[in-house]
């Protein structure tokens, strides 16, 4: 006997829910480390300033832009905003990695 099991597509799972979390901290991590590192004098400051550039270029892209033409659609600009968004983003966390392992090790006694 088969049963027919309805499943609610508002209902989010748990797993779900991580991920979007995890997103999220991705997203404001790399954003508030950008504009940080943006603000410090420093010889790697235009890095920054790119970084940071890209994350909310990138995001406006995705969110309000408006359509330039009929052949131009949501999905076109979603996907253009979340890839030049995630360069941004990949780059802060390059960034942050690099800062941490060039960060000289002193010798304890």
């Amino acid at each position: 006997m088969i049963l027919s099991t309805e499943v609610d597509p508002n209902s989010w799972t748990v797993s779900e829910l991580i991920r979007i979390g995890l997103a999220a901290a991705l997203y404001l991590f790399g954003l508030i480390l950008s504009i940080r590192k943006s603000f410090q004098l420093n010889q790697r400051r235009l890095y920054w300033i790119g970084c940071t550039s890209l994350i909310v270029v990138g995001t406006l892209v995705m969110f309000v832009v408006p359509t330039f033409s009929a052949k131009d659609t949501v999905s076109q600009r979603l996907g253009i905003g979340t890839w030049v968004m995630l360069l941004g983003l990949f780059g802060a966390v390059a960034g942050s990695i690099r800062d941490v392992l060039s960060r000289k090790q002193t010798p304890t006694s």
